[in-house]
């Protein structure tokens, strides 16, 4: 089958759905291409140093073995709005048999949906996130109004010929559904996951990267892994920190990532208030290839604000997790439930924003470390069991298929 994923921003360094499902579906016979824009979101360009435009041209190149199209951006705004020029050839060139689109919202997108009847192919949708410019939440009146605009004239003429829906869980078709008027029944729903293989338990690993980070072998090192920005609620999890560790002295925090400059200058003057400074581990982030080893240097994962497909690698590292049972997307009403993360009681959940609740859930797992041991072990089972790209990409296929 030939498989074309479309999306505004290809990022493999990143780790995200759309590199793991081409990848794994080239591993399974499959002729995979990827076309995007010639830039990277601002966010990455800051994590990793990555070239914003490499060309005014179309780039052909070999991306972590996967073939990817490069077309010139010709207008963005932000990091959420990308058109690029040049699609329409490229797709013609390639002849796919399926279009895999990510996050129509985005622009690039949703422009195959001009071409399917011409070109013959499918054209499936895939929903990872929340449009971040909904009206509750929008940065600014012209992104809100561009949302408004776009969905109009261009979102909905790509969901009217989309041949499916996929959303990564059922809170994401709920809001598919209402966003675009799309009945939930006509939305499949396709989880996230890990790569198994190389998030793994490691302890080698395990000792090298504790060394490095100067973490004793009697030290409890707990991790957070992601964007560093307001909606990830890290500063709660400093607050709960610094109420159990008045008690706890052999107990540290490790965060890893960057994204918002001023949050973070907020977050070290936080930690310095809170006495609780020479603590944390401020770490830059790392490519997705690198994360396994610190996670093996860890005891717990916690996530205290949104979600994100981090939480799934750490559990497939072997880690039990602290996240939240509700999870409302910045101010969107509806919430991530915490379920399919804790399926197989690997973890503890708390009300988000419960800073009581969450230094219970820390002081929990910390004093118990048979129980720590036990919730780890069912997190990779879990991840074996079900939340793996090898068993989420033949789902994908099984959707490809009826189509």
């Amino acid at each position: 089958m030939r498989i074309t994923h479309v999306i505004s921003y290809f990022q493999p360094k990143l780790g995200y759905q759309e590199y793991y499902l081409a990848r794994e579906q080239q591993k399974m016979g499959h002729e995979v291409s990827i076309v995007t824009s010639n830039s990277y979101r601002p966010f990455s360009n800051q994590q990793f140093n990555l070239r914003h435009k490499d060309t005014n041209n179309s780039n052909i190149c070999l991306e972590e073995k996967l073939k990817v199209y490069r077309i010139p951006a010709i207008f963005e705004i932000g990091s959420s709005y990308c058109l690029t020029r040049g699609i329409k050839k490229v797709l013609g060139k390639l002849s796919p048999d399926v279009i895999h689109a990510h996050e129509i919202y985005t622009i690039t997108p949703s422009l195959p949906a001009f071409f399917k009847n011409h070109m013959r192919y499918k054209y499936l949708i895939d929903t990872h996130a929340y449009m971040p410019f909904y009206p509750k939440t929008a940065r600014s009146i012209v992104n809100l109004l561009s949302f408004k605009f776009l969905k109009n004239i261009l979102f909905k003429f790509a969901i009217k010929n989309a041949d499916a829906i996929v959303a990564v869980d059922y809170n994401h078709q709920k809001w598919f559904s209402d966003e675009f008027k799309v009945p939930s029944s006509n939305i499949y729903v396709i989880p996230l996951a890990a790569d198994h293989h190389l998030f793994k338990p490691n302890p080698k690993m395990r000792e090298e990267t504790r060394f490095k980070l100067g973490i004793k072998n009697n030290e409890l090192l707990i991790v957070y892994a992601g964007k560093i920005i307001p909606s990830k609620d890290i500063h709660k999890l400093l607050h709960a920190y610094a109420y159990i560790s008045k008690t706890r002295k052999n107990m540290k925090l490790l965060l890893i990532g960057s994204g918002d400059s001023h949050y973070t200058s907020k977050l070290i003057t936080l930690s310095r208030k809170l006495e609780i400074a020479n603590n944390i581990i401020f770490h830059p982030p790392v490519p997705n290839n690198e994360l396994p080893k610190f996670y093996n240097a860890a005891d717990i994962g916690i996530w205290p604000g949104s979600r994100s497909i981090t939480i799934i690698e750490a559990m497939a590292t072997g880690l039990p997790i602290i996240v939240t049972r509700n999870d409302p997307f910045d101010g969107y009403p509806y919430a991530h439930n915490a379920k399919r993360y804790l399926e197989y009681e690997n973890g503890l959940s708390f009300t988000r924003g419960n800073v009581e609740e969450l230094a219970s859930c820390i002081s929990y797992l910390a004093d118990n470390e048979k129980i720590r041991n036990e919730m780890g072990q069912k997190s990779r089972r879990l991840v074996e069991d079900k939340l793996n790209w090898e068993i989420i990409t033949k789902k994908f296929l099984e959707v490809y298929e009826k189509l």
